[in-house]
C-alpha cells in the first residue's frame, strides 16, 4: 500500500547580516576558493550570530503555524535541521554543551505533544536529512 506524504506548507527566516565571498576568504571561514564558489553561483552566505539558530528557527515557525491556521497541540513531530552542529563540542562551559535548540523551539512554540529531533551533524544534507527521516515516521504511523 502506498502512503501519500507531502509537504503541504514550509517557511524560513534568514539571519539579519550575509558576509561576501571575499569576506568569508579572509577570515578563514572558506574550505574552498572563492573563485571556485563564484563558478557554482555563490556570492555571499548569510551567516547567523552563534546562538540566533533556534530564533530564526522559532520565527518562521511562527509564521507557518499562523498561515497555515494550524492548532499547536495538533503537532506531533518537530524537525530542528542545522547546516553545524551548533557550538556542541566547542561549549566554553560544562553547561555550555547542553544546548538543544530543537528543545527550546519546542518550548518556544508551545508544542507540548511534539516528539522532537535534531538534525545537525549532516552537514548541509541536514534538511534533506529531516525530510527523509519525518517522511520514514510518517509513513510508519
Amino acid at each position: 500500500m502506498r502512503v501519500n506524504v507531502h509537504i503541504a506548507a514550509i517557511d524560513y527566516q534568514l539571519p539579519s547580516h550575509s558576509l561576501t565571498l571575499e569576506e568569508l576568504a579572509s577570515d578563514g571561514r572558506l574550505n574552498s576558493p572563492a573563485a571556485a564558489l563564484r563558478r557554482f553561483g555563490f556570492e555571499r552566505a548569510w551567516v547567523p550570530d552563534p546562538d540566533e539558530g533556534a530564533t530564526l528557527a522559532t520565527r518562521a515557525a511562527q509564521r507557518l503555524i499562523a498561515s497555515a491556521g494550524v492548532d499547536p497541540d495538533s503537532i506531533d513531530l518537530l524537525f530542528y535541521a542545522a547546516a553545524a552542529p551548533g557550538g556542541h563540542a566547542a561549549a566554553a562551559s560544562l553547561l555550555g554543551g547542553f544546548s538543544y535548540p530543537v528543545s527550546r523551539l519546542q518550548y518556544d512554540l508551545g508544542l507540548t505533544n511534539a516528539r522532537t529531533y535534531g538534525v545537525s551533524q549532516s552537514g548541509c544534507l541536514g534538511l534533506m536529512t529531516a525530510i527523509s527521516i519525518g517522511r520514514a515516521m510518517l509513513v510508519a504511523n
